[in-house]
């Protein structure tokens, strides 16, 4: 979920392939859409991701996809959101007064600045799910430096990308626009799907066999 650039998803999704597991890449219509909508039109989809009866699904997420996770599908197993601005941006505090940066991220991008509009975070809902998380520490435009506390990629803080109730987190030295086909988020996401943890920790008791991605 969420639309970092085609190549990018394709070498992501191909991996997850290789790995033995069934994929459904929706192209999520991030610019036309708040999170909330495109929530439901996630849920109003007739693909088996969506289907009560499906395999255990689950989910991976790049970006602005990381904020719609919560919208939880039935048999859900775990969840890797890459770069999520989960407490958002503040290149979307400094730009999301621009006609510009509207008509490139749509509405979505008022809801990624860091005080997002009030009761969305409720709406979002609490982690009640295996979650982990992966953010990058690589930064190369200037501005980003210079409005972005701590570590970040270029857009996301690690900071920011850290949410409450996650499983793990682990930072990889990568730009916001090069996670999906950075060959570390590439090996660390069916590692969480695995082991529930980006660390080498025994496997716990979910389901192990190979689902939905």
């Amino acid at each position: 979920m969420g639309s970092p650039p085609a190549r990018a998803r394709r070498v992501a999704w191909s991996a997850l392939g290789d790995e033995g597991y069934d994929t459904v890449n929706p192209a999520i219509p991030t610019r036309r859409l708040p999170i909330e909508a495109l929530a439901a039109w996630i849920a109003a989809r007739n693909d088996p991701l969506f289907r009560q009866d499906s395999p255990l699904t689950h989910i991976v997420t790049d970006s602005m996809g990381g904020l719609v996770a919560a919208h939880r599908r039935p048999r859900l197993g775990r969840v890797v959101t890459i770069a999520p601005p989960h407490h958002g941006s503040e290149i979307a505090d400094l730009l999301s007064g621009f006609a510009l940066y509207h008509r490139i991220f749509g509405p979505v991008g008022s809801q990624r600045k860091t005080n997002p509009p009030p009761g969305l975070t409720d709406r979002l809902g609490r982690v009640d799910y295996p979650l982990g998380v992966i953010a990058g520490d690589r930064a190369l435009a200037p501005l980003a430096w210079l409005v972005i506390p701590g570590p970040n990629d270029g857009r996301v803080s690690v900071a920011s990308a850290k949410l409450a109730g996650m499983a793990d987190h682990a930072s990889i030295h990568a730009t916001h626009v090069a996670m999906m086909r950075n060959p570390r988020a590439i090996a660390l996401t069916p590692h969480f799907r695995r082991r529930g943890r980006f660390s080498a920790s025994p496997p716990d008791t979910l389901d192990a066999a190979p689902g939905l991605c």
